[in-house]
């Protein structure tokens, strides 16, 4: 039986313009993406893949195109309803950590709670058991520049979890780590996508990283193809 489909981008597209010159950077994308599912997007530098990341996060909008999820069409959605998605479904990790440097670990990933609903001894339970699942319990009241690198990346990771995704976007999440680390995280992504049941979605242009996702799309001059494994 076919897993019901989370996303289905129909003709996306994205064209940059600045004054008399335009940039077309996605062209006619079509893509759909199974619940669950675990994929990687690879392309160079400058292809697109970040843009693509996030007109599916509402964090930009195509030119062109329809982007459905959950059969819903976004495009259409209000300021309101798009943040209203990215706080309930959509958990974001990105290359940098975006770690505030006067809170400790735990208060950057209690940051979400404040927009759950959820009360403060709930919240810090929940933040409490991402941290000993990601394995950085003994980093709670660290400040991010007494962590390293592979760690900061874990408490954003937990910060994006806070509030129970079911989709998780993560925008070359190992572009700043050694390789060492970067196949760690690579192999925490799998596990906490089987344990929470996650659909993710990652871009990346580092073949050791995307190399052990089940299913690899490239985006080359605008154009998104199957990748052959």
């Amino acid at each position: 039986m076919e897993r019901e489909i989370i996303y289905e981008l129909k003709g996306v597209s994205k064209v940059y313009t600045r004054g008399s010159q335009s940039l077309s950077v996605l062209k006619n994308i079509n893509l759909k993406i199974q619940k669950g599912q675990a994929l990687c997007i690879m392309g160079p530098s400058g292809a697109g893949k970040s843009t693509l990341l996030h007109i599916m996060g509402t964090l930009d909008q195509a030119s062109s195109g329809s982007v459905f999820y959950r059969n819903r069409e976004l495009m259409g959605f209000s300021d309101e309803d798009k943040a209203f998605l990215r706080r309930g479904k959509l958990g974001f990790v990105f290359q940098f950590h975006h770690l505030l440097s006067e809170f400790t670990a735990q208060e950057n990933i209690l940051i979400p709670g404040h927009f759950t609903g959820r009360g403060y001894k709930e919240a810090v339970k929940r933040a409490r058991f991402l941290m000993e699942t990601l394995g950085i319990s003994s980093r709670k009241d660290h400040y991010p520049s007494e962590m390293s690198g592979g760690e900061q990346q874990r408490v954003a990771i937990a910060r994006a979890l806070m509030h129970e995704p079911e989709v998780l976007l993560a925008d070359e999440p190992v572009g700043n780590l050694d390789r060492k680390n970067a196949l760690k995280i690579r192999d925490l992504f799998f596990d906490l996508q089987r344990t929470f049941q996650l659909t993710l979605v990652s871009v990346s242009h580092d073949i050791g990283f995307a190399g052990a996702f089940p299913r690899i799309l490239r985006l080359e001059d605008g154009l998104l193809k199957e990748a052959i494994k």
